[in-house]
């Protein structure tokens, strides 16, 4: 059953019509508004784009009438959370952050949602004064969420990784209009967003001047706002210079149809953007929506979003002549460009339509609410059954884009101390379970006790079952070519209806890494399974998962030696009994006895710091 949070949430509607505001709206329209009881307080207080960053006396005005609003709320109702926006100029974050002091003052605890981008910079040239407010109030914060996960780092400083969220946001999927414009040679190629020089329209203007000179005559069309109208006449007169006044247009800020309409009679869409407080880019969602090939920069997380070469190009910043090319390469190229458009439209219905924007919120709120995690060792684990794990697995695949999975054991967490790659891989993992007896009984010593062990084996088998019920698609990928190979059968045995994507052994060098994530990409699976040894496998797993877009991706050490028959397991009572280790180290003596006889003593000591550290 469902379980219907309160949340209060503070944010924006249109107009104006920018980012937030068009996350905020696609966010109350999905079932995430349907399914928990929101109260929705609306921030917006400028009348356009502009106004935003400008200070107005009438602004006070309306702050302090939502500042009365969200008090009245505070006082009548009750919320499990209060989600806000956090702002990157002085005036806008301290009505932020004095209005999540109001919901922490009422007890209600407080997730800052980070619209921008460099939020550590904004605190180191601040004044200490403000440096005080803004630690306080994300310390103060219970979770934070970001936009994608290569943008944790701004809220790293100040809470730890467990607690911060990367959630890709989504819009409305539309009914899209009839192409107005028949397709011809010459191309239109479109830039949306408000003309900010740091978006990059001045750098597409001489990339456009770069073609013309190389006999190009395809259509520009800029559709936004002026970000400052003293800007307007004199890029017109730069147009006018370049001899491009029957190639460039400045159609004005367009929205609704209109703008949905200029996206369909489209060719190419143009964003490149290096906007310093960059994001995603709602606009490629928007251009992936309609089927419009993308030419991009690699700003923020725009690369998790779009792949270059897969639904995108990707350019340098402030690289006409790159960009000239990249544009050039895809008007002339009519298949690429086919090619783009359908990934482009398979991608949004499968990761960016609201509803999917919805689910990833609903399970930031539900991870909240109903914590399964437990801290040992400075690692947060999963505290999860065998099938628990299974559904959570299964909740995962449908939020997307990608997820990644870990187990935990003795031999990890010793590593984990001296390896810090290996522990900054682990501690982004979406979901780590333990496997080890010892550290199951560490946790009941420590007073962290964890429901059992979910063995990597175990977990791997049952979720290969769980694949073949719900059709989704598994690709094996480590272990000698014979011994993948045979794993592959014994699976196929075990479960008739598992689809197997591809398999690959887990032996190449570094050069080979990039075809080795491209070969997975191609292949489409739901679910990645990856046996190779530790740090290797994470490192791997960490480098290349935006790139293989797999939804769900779990290391299995030596589970394909088990399945195929190469290694026996421990009896059941060895199992069970924290002996295995024991069985494992006569089966292969020369391999393990250092690992358990010398390196994994290390734990010992481990433990103890740890429980010392619990009774302070």
């Amino acid at each position: 059953m469902q379980t219907r949070l309160r949340v209060l949430l503070l944010g924006y509607r249109p107009p104006p019509w920018f980012g937030p505001s068009v996350t905020y709206q696609a966010l109350l329209r999905s079932d995430f508004a349907r399914q928990h009881h929101i109260t929705f307080v609306d921030l917006t207080v400028a009348r356009n784009f502009r106004d935003l960053e400008r200070f107005q006396v009438r602004k006070l005005f309306r702050f302090a009438g939502t500042a009365l609003q969200e008090g009245w709320f505070l006082l009548t109702r009750r919320f499990d959370f209060c989600c806000a926006p956090v702002s990157l100029n002085r005036n806008a974050f301290l009505r932020d952050a004095l209005l999540l002091a109001f919901a922490r003052w009422r007890g209600v605890p407080t997730v800052v949602y980070a619209h921008g981008n460099h939020l550590p910079a904004f605190h180191d040239r601040s004044p200490p004064w403000l440096q005080r407010v803004i630690r306080r109030t994300f310390e103060k914060a219970a979770a934070g969420i970001v936009l994608g996960e290569s943008l944790r780092f701004n809220l790293e400083r100040w809470l730890p990784p467990d607690r911060i969220f990367a959630v890709p946001t989504g819009i409305e999927p539309v009914d899209l209009p009839a192409r107005q414009l028949p397709p011809t040679d010459r191309l239109t190629i479109l830039y949306l967003g408000n003309l900010i020089r740091e978006k990059g329209y001045r750098v597409l203007l001489e990339a456009a001047a770069q073609m013309r000179q190389s006999g190009s005559s395809h259509r520009f069309i800029f559709a936004g706002q002026w970000h400052d109208e003293r800007d307007a006449p004199v890029v017109a007169q730069w147009v006018r210079d370049a001899g491009l006044e029957d190639q460039v247009e400045f159609v004005g800020p367009v929205s609704g149809r209109a703008k949905w309409q200029l996206l369909v009679d489209a060719d190419i869409l143009a964003f490149p953007t290096f906007y310093p407080n960059e994001t995603m880019g709602l606009v490629l969602l928007e251009a992936m929506q309609a089927g419009l090939p993308v030419v991009t920069t690699r700003r923020a997380s725009i690369p998790e979003i779009i792949q270059d070469g897969v639904n995108g190009l990707l350019v340098a910043e402030q690289d006409p002549a790159d960009l000239a090319e990249k544009l050039t390469r895809l008007a002339a190229d009519p298949a690429l460009r086919r090619r783009i458009s359908a990934a482009n439209r398979q991608r949004f219905a499968d990761h960016y339509t609201h509803e999917q924007y919805g689910a990833r919120m609903t399970g930031v709120f539900t991870a909240l609410r109903y914590p399964a995690r437990v801290s040992l060792f400075g690692v947060p684990i999963d505290n999860l059954t065998l099938t628990e794990t299974l559904d959570r697995i299964e909740e995962l695949i449908r939020q997307g884009p990608t997820h990644q999975h870990v187990v935990v054991n003795v031999d990890k967490l010793v590593k984990m101390q001296r390896d810090p790659a290996l522990r900054a891989a682990v501690l982004q993992c979406d979901l780590i379970n333990v496997d080890g007896m010892p550290v199951v009984w560490a946790s009941r010593l420590l007073g962290a006790p964890l429901k059992e062990r979910v063995a990597g084996i175990d977990l791997f088998i049952a979720l290969t079952q769980r694949c073949a019920e719900r059709g989704l698609r598994v690709y094996l990928l480590g272990a000698e070519e014979t011994i993948v190979a045979r794993a592959v059968e014994r699976l196929k045995e075990l479960a008739p209806n598992l689809t197997v994507a591809g398999w690959r052994n887990g032996y190449w060098n570094e050069a080979e890494e990039p075809a080795v994530a491209q070969a997975i990409r191609a292949a489409r699976p739901d679910v990645l399974f990856v046996a190779i040894s530790s740090p290797k496998k994470e490192l791997f797993v960490q480098r290349w998962k935006t790139e293989m877009q797999v939804p769900f991706v779990m290391g299995v050490g030596g589970s394909f030696d088990v399945v195929a028959g190469k290694v026996n397991r421990a009896p059941r009572w060895m199992q069970q009994s924290g002996l295995e280790w024991l069985y494992r180290l006569a089966q292969e003596p020369r391999r393990m006895w250092r690992r358990y006889l010398v390196d994994d003593l290390a734990f010992v000591p481990l433990v103890w710091r740890e429980w010392r550290a619990r009774r302070r």
